[in-house]
């Protein structure tokens, strides 16, 4: 029978730094920290003790987390246990080797494992402090893999303050052309490979509160950072399909969380 983290020390509901409601200023952290997840930061054993471990606010929020310890090819899925030590799924201590790589594990790099995560958090009484087990994952269809863009996205109008909201998630704005205006939202998402969202009418530099609904005219996959709005005419694009399955959904998520609003 597993004991419940809220039942001792900090972890008491309602106290600074629970387990249950984070203070705000932790909101930051929160942020990067789902970033992290969706974008495949990678810390060290000694980063992730010193920064995650060890630091008296972070600690409260990385214990309700799965994070995963990848070394030669293997992953292995954890979690911190009380005593700050690291846990799998059956609550054997993990010790990292050298050379371990510790990120924020997605959904998707649990596979199987993933019920039994979230057994083990429903058991302990653990909430989670933004969407990692229970969050809605995403797949491409065979024939937006077999492109380089995602179609239905495309002509859709969008809230001026959605378009922004994807700088939350890890995009930024273009480069700003010569009539003073942005065209596009660009997204890391391999080796120097970028997801492109070209906008219509597009943002004002010099006052972007000012700028109104937009539409995504098109959206495709690129080699150039800074790309111009007609990019995606190139006659030989990347596809999509050569994106790892965990960009692939948060790339999807991204966009429909845009247009739905």
């Amino acid at each position: 029978m597993r004991t419940s983290w809220r039942s001792r020390g900090p972890g008491r509901p309602g106290g600074r730094g629970t387990a249950g409601r984070p203070p705000a200023i932790a909101g930051l952290q929160l942020r990067r920290l789902e970033l992290a997840m969706t974008t495949g930061r990678r810390w060290t054993p000694g980063e992730f003790t010193a920064y995650f471990v060890r630091h008296p606010l972070v600690w409260h929020i990385a214990r309700r987390l799965v994070w995963l310890a990848e070394h030669d090819g293997t992953a292995t899925a954890f979690r911190l246990a009380e005593d700050r030590t690291w846990a799998d799924a059956t609550d054997t201590a993990v010790a990292p080797a050298a050379g371990t790589a510790v990120g924020v594990a997605h959904p998707l790099h649990l596979g199987d494992a993933l019920d039994g995560w979230s057994g083990i958090f429903a058991d302990y009484e653990i909430t989670q402090p933004f969407p990692q087990l229970a969050r809605v994952v995403h797949a491409l269809t065979a024939e937006q893999m077999a492109g380089g863009r995602l179609a239905r996205f495309e002509q859709a109008t969008v809230r001026f303050g959605n378009v922004l909201g994807l700088e939350r998630r890890g995009w930024y704005r273009g480069p700003i052309d010569s009539d003073g205006g942005i065209d596009c939202m660009v997204r890391p998402v391999a080796d120097r490979r970028y997801v492109v969202v070209t906008l219509a009418p597009g943002l004002y530099a010099g006052d972007v509160r000012a700028s109104g609904d937009q539409t995504f005219e098109a959206d495709w996959i690129g080699a150039d950072p800074a790309p111009d709005r007609f990019s995606h005419l190139d006659p030989k694009p990347y596809r999509s399909g050569g994106l790892d399955p965990v960009t692939a959904s948060e790339l999807i998520a991204d966009l429909e969380e845009a247009v739905s609003r």
